[in-house]
């Protein structure tokens, strides 16, 4: 396919991003595959871990609170080298090199932690507030359950619902903030950055583009929604038959089809965030 590197309006960065998927679709699906099967491998674990922990008497809500720093580590490295890979890929195919899933791999060698590190300090910073706001309902609900008085489990409970509505008002803040550092990860690989210069970097580079990476965000999430929901239609039947009982065999199911859903869009995004970083640097 003929590349070349000029200034792009929404509508051929979007062609161009589906043009590169089309032509080395392999190429990306096991790119995207291979975080994707990490992320699966590590819920099938969590799962067996959290009935495992349940059956020796632990509470669900504390089990599964065990089991959520893990899952966030794993889906941050995931996302971060998924991303990072596929920066390599489209690099390489930029360059007319040779390119491979190996390849891009193997060119993330001496810096993955980096990558993994600026990914996850990027996403502490834009969600900070609501995983804030979170904790402090968390506890308020641990409190609730031990108030020993009415007025301070109403007043408690009160606290609980008020972190609704923080969410709800700290969201559009938490997505801005998102969307600003949304081109960290290619700033530190192909500027090599440190990690708060590449959070500046990605600040600078989306003054202009915020409202056009939110488009291709809304885009993945409706494709991945409507693949995920045409996979999950027939299950959808066996639960209400089986009164919302889920056994662990549609467990599986359900973590099998939310793999593959992330495993095909997956790629759309990265490599649009790569071409938003492309874009942001001719201009």
């Amino acid at each position: 396919m003929d590349i070349e590197l000029r200034p792009l309006r929404l509508g051929e960065i979007l062609d161009r991003i589906f043009q590169l998927y089309r032509a080395r679709f392999a190429l990306f699906l096991g790119i995207a595959g291979v975080s994707t099967m990490l992320e699966l491998l590590w819920n099938l674990i969590s799962m067996v871990g959290v009935r495992w922990m349940i059956r020796h008497h632990l509470a669900r809500q504390w089990a599964t609170t065990a089991s959520t720093i893990p899952t966030w580590a794993i889906l941050f490295a995931a996302a971060a080298l998924s991303l990072a890979a596929t920066n390599r890929a489209v690099a390489a195919i930029y360059d007319g090199e040779p390119t491979s899933i190996v390849k891009a791999f193997a060119a993330l060698r001496r810096g993955w932690l980096r990558y993994i590190w600026v990914n996850t300090l990027a996403f502490f910073v834009a969600w900070g507030s609501i995983i804030l706001v979170v904790l402090v309902g968390v506890s308020a609900a641990l409190l609730a359950t031990r108030a020993k008085s009415l007025g301070q489990a109403n007043a408690i409970a009160l606290m609980y619902g008020a972190t609704g509505l923080l969410i709800l008002f700290a969201l559009p803040l938490c997505l801005w903030l998102t969307l600003r550092y949304s081109v960290a990860v290619p700033a530190w690989i192909e500027e090599k950055l440190g990690a708060l210069r590449s959070l500046k970097r990605s600040v600078f580079l989306t003054g202009g583009t915020k409202g056009r990476i939110l488009v291709l965000l809304l885009i993945v999430i409706a494709a991945q929604g409507m693949i995920a929901s045409a996979f999950m239609m027939p299950i959808f039947v066996l639960m209400i038959r089986a009164h919302g009982q889920a056994s662990p065999g549609l467990t599986a199911y359900t973590l099998a089809v939310s793999a593959l859903s992330s495993a095909l869009i997956k790629p759309i995004y990265s490599i649009g965030l790569t071409l938003f970083y492309y874009d942001a640097r001719v201009r």
